[in-house]
C-alpha cells in the first residue's frame, strides 16, 4: 500500500514538473525548434500517462507543417544519436523515442507519412540496439517513474 502511495506521488510530481516545463514554454515568446521538439516529447509522455491536454494544446499552437518538420528532424537525429550512445545517454535516447512514439500514436493531427516513417525507424533501432547494464538500470527507473500502459511501450 505504501509503495502504491509513493508511486502515485512520484507520478504526480513528475506530471507537475512536466506541466511546469510546458507552461514555461508558453510564455508568449517564439520557441526555437529544439524547444518545440522538447514540448512534443513531453506532450507525448503525458498523453501516455493519461493527460491529453498538453498534446491537444501543442497541436493547436503549431501548424501541422511545423510539427511534421520538427518531429521528423528530431526522429532522424535520434536515430543517428543511437549509434554513439551508451549507458545513461543510450537510455535517454530510447525513452525519448518512446515519448515520440506515444506522440505519434495519440497526435490529434495527421502526421505525414515521412514523419511516421522517421519515428518508426527510430523506434525500431531503439528496440534492437544492445543495452549495457547502465542503460538497463536507467530504463527500469524511467518506466518505474512513468508507468505507461503496456500497449504504449515500444518493443
Amino acid at each position: 500500500m505504501f509503495n502504491l502511495y509513493l508511486r502515485r506521488c512520484t507520478i504526480n510530481n513528475s506530471i507537475k514538473k512536466v506541466l511546469e516545463f510546458i507552461a514555461e514554454l508558453e510564455d508568449g515568446r517564439k520557441l526555437n525548434d529544439h524547444e518545440i521538439a522538447d514540448y512534443a516529447q513531453w506532450a507525448g509522455r503525458l498523453v501516455a500517462l493519461g493527460h491529453s491536454k498538453p498534446i491537444a494544446d501543442f497541436c493547436e499552437r503549431f501548424s501541422p507543417e511545423t510539427i511534421n518538420n520538427i518531429v521528423k528532424k528530431r526522429a532522424e537525429e535520434g536515430t543517428s544519436d543511437l549509434d554513439e550512445a551508451y549507458g545513461e545517454y543510450l537510455a535517454v535516447e530510447i525513452f525519448t523515442a518512446q515519448d515520440f512514439y506515444c506522440f505519434m500514436q495519440y497526435s490529434p493531427i495527421k502526421l505525414s507519412d515521412d514523419t511516421i516513417a522517421a519515428i518508426k525507424d527510430w523506434v525500431t533501432k531503439a528496440v534492437e540496439i544492445p543495452l549495457d547494464s547502465e542503460a538497463v538500470a536507467t530504463l527500469d527507473a524511467y518506466y518505474e517513474t512513468y508507468p505507461i500502459e503496456d500497449k504504449d511501450i515500444i518493443g
